[in-house]
């Protein structure tokens, strides 16, 4: 990641499907254009385009004074099926990469991780099952972050995924309802803690 930028701070998005399987990563760097992820890789674009990023109301307080709000992009990696093994290797785990003007995730990074993480889960988990893709609820369980509880993000789901039953883990609850948190989260943030000192 050398010349594109401090890459020490960054959001890194883990889920867990129901029965243990851990699904690939999506990781957010801060940036203004996807420049800023790293150049030598070929990423296959996102089917989410560019779009404003951050809050709500900063997109709104950026339209009011009449700028314009930074923008989020976003890039699903290679297909590692189709890659030699040390290639494959060393991405392996991660899905999508999404740059933000301040390395945070937002509404915009939460429709690319449903786009580039859930749904090829889903369709891979359909045809395993020997059923049509999209015939069966696929249950998405998540916390009480205003990104998965933003209205544009709401409707967006309902729209191009409506077959995703969004749920809420209650505010408080996240260490017994999203054990990611206490447990997987809890030690990636340990270990680059650590590497650190």
């Amino acid at each position: 990641m050398q010349g594109f930028g401090l890459k020490n701070q960054f959001t890194c998005v883990v889920a867990t499907a129901a029965d243990g399987t851990f699904l690939p990563c999506q990781l957010c760097f801060q940036g203004s254009t996807d420049k800023a992820l790293q150049g030598n890789i070929k990423y296959k674009p996102s089917s989410i385009q560019p779009a404003p990023g951050g809050k709500r109301k900063e997109r709104q307080e950026a339209q009011r004074a009449g700028g314009k709000a930074k923008k989020t992009t976003s890039s699903s990696v290679p297909d590692f099926r189709k890659m030699g093994s040390d290639a494959a290797n060393e991405w392996k785990g991660i899905a999508s990469l999404a740059v933000t003007h301040d390395h945070w995730a937002d509404v915009n990074t939460s429709k690319s991780w449903v786009q580039d993480v859930l749904f090829p889960y889903y369709e891979e988990t359909c045809r395993a099952l020997g059923v049509p893709v999209r015939s069966r609820k696929c249950v998405l369980l998540v916390d009480c972050w205003w990104g998965w509880l933003d209205e544009e993000f709401r409707t967006w789901l309902k729209s191009n995924h409506p077959y995703v039953l969004l749920l809420f883990v209650l505010a408080g609850c996240t260490p017994v309802g999203q054990p990611n948190d206490a447990g997987i989260i809890a030690n990636l943030e340990g270990e680059f803690f650590w590497k650190e000192k």
